[in-house]
């Protein structure tokens, strides 16, 4: 005897929620672990009031964590790139807004991200630059990338969050590496 096999709509998509629920709770409690040797250390601060960091398909709390897990890794990575020894980065991100909106979308019955220029990703943070447990500089920072799509060098769908990471990269090649370079001429000059 053979069986029609069928499955309701509701069922696939709760399936498919709860299996990447389950995946991305999965990797941000297993790798986002401290570490003494971190060169930067993030404190992502209140983050229920940030202007939009929404989760297009529910799992509010996976998707943030998965969230700054991968900025966090990103700060990370940026970080080995362009501090020299001995210095390290404390952050204290009071707000994010990611590049695009999330939308109800009527055919799927679900939300979506939904990226289009008027929705450019942007970021506010403290930080406190040290260098061998020394402050160097403490500010307050307000990035954002309005361009972000007329911007070539990215592929549209090869990553996620690229252009939060972009944005990111961009603060510390643009602003960070100087103030650095300064302070190394700085302690130079002091040495003659």
């Amino acid at each position: 005897m053979k069986f029609p096999t069928y499955f309701s709509m509701s069922a696939l998509i709760a399936g498919s929620i709860l299996l990447s629920a389950c995946s991305s709770q999965s990797v941000a409690d297993s790798e986002t672990k401290k570490d003494e040797n971190m060169l930067v250390s993030i404190n992502w601060h209140e983050p229920e009031n940030y202007q939009d960091v929404r989760a297009p398909n529910g799992g509010q709390h996976q998707y943030q964590e998965n969230i700054f897990y991968q900025l966090d890794k990103h700060f990370q990575k940026t970080a080995k790139k362009f501090l020299p020894e001995g210095y390290t980065l404390k952050l204290k991100v009071t707000d994010l807004n990611l590049a695009g909106d999330a939308r109800f979308h009527q055919m799927g019955h679900q939300n979506i991200r939904l990226v289009k220029s008027i929705y450019f990703p942007s970021m506010e943070f403290e930080f406190e630059l040290f260098q061998d447990g020394k402050l160097v500089k403490s500010d307050t920072v307000k990035i954002k990338d309005m361009a972000f799509m007329e911007r070539g060098g990215l592929n549209r769908f090869s990553e996620s969050l690229q252009y939060e990471k972009r944005l990111i990269k961009d603060w510390f090649d643009d602003e960070l590496s100087a103030v650095v370079t300064q302070w190394q001429r700085h302690l130079t000059a002091e040495m003659s």
